[in-house]
């Protein structure tokens, strides 16, 4: 799978484009084996730029394209297809349903990945074990994390997209949950998009592109 951007700039930045960015206003291009660190502060658009990859964003200038094809040309049935095989993403806001516990929030996936961990096993990787059964409104931010990329790793994916996913982890459990992300983008031979703040980064050999 192949993801493109053409001269795309987001229409909130229109009057004021980021000075020296490597993707607005740019040709770039991810192929499917990449691995990229994503760096910018804070309202340099990169939750923006996720969305737009993933089609839910389109009020942009440029072009986005997956597979050469205009992603706005795309029907809802189309992304809905394309999210649920192709394009992971792990929001930044989470997005876990509150009252329901970890269990049942996985349970709500609409495919899952053949071959992936079981749940019981990265739970018991990432130190949530003893929380599967808990409503996820009583989890912290942390575990909520934890939670949400065994979430994103149970799907099928050609493109990984990690969204400030490390924010509320310590050291161990940053290195728990990227070595489990690592074994998975091999083993499926995928690409990986990684947005942070800074350019620290538990993955090594990443491509870092400058927001």
């Amino acid at each position: 799978m192949k993801l493109s951007l053409r001269n795309a700039l987001p229409d909130p930045m229109a009057e004021a484009p980021p000075e020296n960015s490597e993707i607005w206003q740019r040709d770039v291009i991810f192929e499917s084996s990449d691995r990229c660190l994503m760096v910018g502060e804070s309202g340099r658009g990169k939750t923006t730029f996720m969305h737009m990859l993933c089609g839910i964003r389109r009020d942009y200038q440029g072009e986005v394209l997956l597979d050469d094809r205009d992603a706005k040309e795309f029907s809802p049935a189309e992304w809905a297809a394309l999210r649920a095989k192709s394009l992971a993403l792990m929001y930044q806001d989470l997005r876990l349903f509150l009252e329901l516990t970890p269990l049942e929030n996985l349970d709500l996936l609409p495919a899952r990945e053949e071959g992936c961990p079981e749940t019981k096993d990265m739970a018991e990787r990432l130190g949530m074990t003893d929380f599967l059964e808990r409503p996820c409104g009583q989890l912290s931010q942390g575990q909520r994390q934890r939670i949400a990329v065994m979430r994103v790793l149970s799907r099928p994916f050609s493109f990984l997209l990690l969204d400030e996913p490390f924010s509320h982890l310590d050291h161990a459990n940053v290195e728990a949950m990227a070595s489990l992300i690592i074994e998975e983008i091999e083993r499926r031979k995928a690409g990986l998009i990684f947005a942070s703040l800074g350019k620290d980064s538990p993955f090594e050999g990443l491509r870092v592109i400058n927001l």
